[in-house]
């Protein structure tokens, strides 16, 4: 009885351990999709920030503000370090 006890305490112990491991999604396609350090990107359009905004975003191939982005879903926000007069 104690060995049965002994392997079910054993069991919960690796289904609980087996429940907290992470599979971070490998598919470009996926939302949750991890782009790696150093990668770029080619614009092919222009980007322009208007002149009382620091910074726009990026989302499903459109410039929007900060108001209209989507912040549950990918996006891209592209800041200026300094802001002329």
């Amino acid at each position: 009885m104690e060995t049965w006890l002994v392997l079910a305490m054993w069991f919960f112990v690796l289904a609980v351990l087996a429940a907290c491991s992470t599979n971070a999604p490998r598919s470009e396609s996926s939302y949750y999709y991890a782009v790696p350090v150093g990668s770029s990107i080619v614009l092919h359009q222009h980007v322009s920030i208007s002149g009382d905004q620091v910074a726009t975003y990026v989302q499903n191939g459109e410039l929007m503000s900060y108001d209209s982005v989507n912040k549950y879903l990918p996006n891209c926000k592209f800041d200026l370090y300094t802001m002329s007069e």
